[in-house]
């Protein structure tokens, strides 16, 4: 999937601001979010579009369980 088709499917992006990405590239780096529930988001970040994972957020404890999914799922889900 592209950029685009992710923003279609209401996913919002999050700019980062990495000092080291940057001197790297010339350019920062994003994520794209789009929440699913309380606990669960689906997260992809600039480097690798095509490399989604869902995360579920255990509050609790503060740990996330990161699952890889592919592009597929994603418009399934969403």
């Amino acid at each position: 999937m592209d950029y685009q088709e992710y923003i279609e499917l209401g996913f919002e992006r999050i700019d980062i601001n990495d000092g080291v990405v940057f001197q790297e590239t010339g350019y920062y780096g994003f994520i794209l979010i789009k929440k699913i529930t309380d606990k669960i988001t689906v997260e992809v970040d600039w480097e690798k579009l095509d490399e989604p994972r869902f995360l579920i957020h255990k509050p609790i404890d503060g740990q996330v369980h990161r699952i890889s999914i592919t592009p597929e799922m994603v418009k399934d889900l969403c």
